[in-house]
Protein backbone atom coordinates (compact mmCIF):
# COMPACT_ATOMS: atom_id res chain seq x y z
CA UNK A 1 0.00 0.00 0.00
CA UNK A 2 1.41 3.37 -0.98
CA UNK A 3 2.11 6.00 1.67
CA UNK A 4 -0.55 8.26 0.16
CA UNK A 5 -3.30 5.60 0.11
CA UNK A 6 -6.06 5.83 2.71
CA UNK A 7 -7.31 2.88 4.79
CA UNK A 8 -10.95 2.18 5.48
CA UNK A 9 -12.92 0.03 7.88
CA UNK A 10 -16.56 -0.74 8.49
CA UNK A 11 -17.81 -0.60 12.07
CA UNK A 12 -20.34 -3.13 13.43
CA UNK A 13 -23.23 -0.83 12.43
CA UNK A 14 -22.10 -0.67 8.80
CA UNK A 15 -20.67 2.86 8.87
CA UNK A 16 -17.49 3.33 6.87
CA UNK A 17 -14.46 5.14 8.31
CA UNK A 18 -11.69 6.11 5.88
CA UNK A 19 -8.43 7.38 7.35
CA UNK A 20 -6.10 9.42 5.19
CA UNK A 21 -2.32 9.41 5.79
CA UNK A 22 -0.47 12.63 6.70
CA UNK A 23 1.12 12.88 3.23
CA UNK A 24 -2.34 13.08 1.70
CA UNK A 25 -3.88 15.28 4.41
CA UNK A 26 -1.13 17.86 3.82
CA UNK A 27 -1.44 17.67 0.03
CA UNK A 28 -2.74 20.87 -1.64
CA UNK A 29 -5.22 18.83 -3.69
CA UNK A 30 -6.92 17.33 -0.61
CA UNK A 31 -10.02 19.56 -1.03
CA UNK A 32 -10.45 18.14 -4.54
CA UNK A 33 -10.03 14.56 -3.26
CA UNK A 34 -12.57 15.23 -0.50
CA UNK A 35 -15.06 16.69 -2.95
CA UNK A 36 -14.64 13.79 -5.38
CA UNK A 37 -15.20 11.17 -2.68
CA UNK A 38 -18.29 12.84 -1.21
CA UNK A 39 -19.88 14.58 -4.21
CA UNK A 40 -22.50 11.87 -4.73
CA UNK A 41 -23.37 11.65 -1.02
CA UNK A 42 -26.01 13.72 0.75
CA UNK A 43 -24.63 16.22 3.25
CA UNK A 44 -26.16 14.31 6.17
CA UNK A 45 -24.49 11.08 4.97
CA UNK A 46 -20.92 11.91 5.91
CA UNK A 47 -18.67 14.02 8.08
CA UNK A 48 -14.95 14.72 8.35
CA UNK A 49 -12.87 14.78 11.52
CA UNK A 50 -11.67 18.31 12.37
CA UNK A 51 -8.16 17.68 11.00
CA UNK A 52 -9.50 16.20 7.76
CA UNK A 53 -7.78 12.86 8.23
CA UNK A 54 -10.87 10.70 8.78
CA UNK A 55 -14.09 10.49 6.81
CA UNK A 56 -17.17 8.84 8.35
CA UNK A 57 -19.90 7.71 5.97
CA UNK A 58 -23.25 6.51 7.30
CA UNK A 59 -24.23 2.93 6.58
CA UNK A 60 -26.87 3.96 4.05
CA UNK A 61 -24.21 5.44 1.74
CA UNK A 62 -21.12 3.48 2.78
CA UNK A 63 -21.09 1.17 -0.28
CA UNK A 64 -21.26 4.17 -2.63
CA UNK A 65 -18.31 5.77 -0.87
CA UNK A 66 -16.43 2.47 -0.94
CA UNK A 67 -16.85 2.21 -4.73
CA UNK A 68 -15.51 5.75 -5.16
CA UNK A 69 -12.55 5.06 -2.86
CA UNK A 70 -11.73 1.84 -4.74
CA UNK A 71 -11.88 3.71 -8.05
CA UNK A 72 -9.57 6.47 -6.80
CA UNK A 73 -7.25 4.15 -4.84
CA UNK A 74 -7.22 0.64 -6.36
CA UNK A 75 -4.82 -0.65 -3.68
CA UNK A 76 -6.87 0.66 -0.72
CA UNK A 77 -7.34 -1.72 2.18
CA UNK A 78 -10.96 -1.85 3.34
CA UNK A 79 -11.69 -4.02 6.36
CA UNK A 80 -15.18 -5.19 7.26
CA UNK A 81 -16.24 -5.50 10.88
CA UNK A 82 -15.37 -8.91 12.29
CA UNK A 83 -18.84 -9.50 13.70
CA UNK A 84 -20.55 -12.78 12.71
CA UNK A 85 -23.94 -11.04 12.98
CA UNK A 86 -22.67 -8.02 11.00
CA UNK A 87 -25.63 -5.95 9.96
CA UNK A 88 -28.15 -8.61 10.96
CA UNK A 89 -29.00 -7.89 14.57
CA UNK A 90 -32.82 -7.95 14.89
CA UNK A 91 -33.06 -4.64 16.78
CA UNK A 92 -30.78 -2.95 14.25
CA UNK A 93 -32.78 -4.35 11.33
CA UNK A 94 -36.03 -3.05 12.84
CA UNK A 95 -34.43 0.36 13.41
CA UNK A 96 -33.15 0.51 9.83
CA UNK A 97 -36.54 -0.54 8.42
CA UNK A 98 -38.23 2.21 10.43
CA UNK A 99 -35.69 4.76 9.15
CA UNK A 100 -36.20 3.70 5.56
CA UNK A 101 -39.98 3.75 5.86
CA UNK A 102 -39.84 7.20 7.44
CA UNK A 103 -37.58 8.45 4.64
CA UNK A 104 -40.18 7.53 2.04
CA UNK A 105 -42.83 9.85 3.44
Amino acid sequence: MASDTPRAQYDPDGNLYATFPPDLVDHPLLPLFRHTITSALPVEGFDWEPYGDTLRVGWQWARDAERTLRTMYPDIEIVAAANPAYGHRPARLAERAAQLMGAGR
